[in-house]
């Protein structure tokens, strides 16, 4: 879920506590920048309750880096509830068809990682 310059991804698992992903790419920043970047998300994501069970990404667009902490901490808080609300929803969606397992990819009912072309 996109929310100002932070993009969240929530992915149910069967138990644990939640693990956060911070994503900063080059086109945020050079090094300093993208720490910085990091830096904010970090402090953001202290401050929001993460459900436990969840696997989290956070990525970062440039805009991270400009934008006052205040704003990061609102775009992240928002962004990870409505991103934990999106996998609460599809997990209870999958488990009722019973068509996957959580954890895993939609497409992988073999083990193997689905092809997203070719053979």
């Amino acid at each position: 879920m996109r929310k100002g310059g932070v993009t969240v991804v929530a992915m149910a698992r069967e138990v644990g506590p939640a693990r956060v992903g911070l994503i900063t790419g080059r086109r945020v920043g050079g090094a300093v920048v993208r720490n910085l970047a990091k830096r904010r998300l970090r402090t953001s994501l202290d401050r929001v309750e993460l459900e436990d069970g969840f696997d989290y990404v956070v990525i970062a667009s440039p805009s991270v880096a400009t934008a006052s902490c205040e704003v990061v901490r609102e775009w992240v808080t928002n962004a990870v509830v409505r991103s934990t609300e999106r996998a609460v929803s599809n997990r209870a969606k999958f488990e009722r068809a019973g068509t996957v397992e959580l954890g895993r990819p939609i497409g992988s009912e073999t083990g193997r990682p689905a092809r997203s072309c070719g053979k």
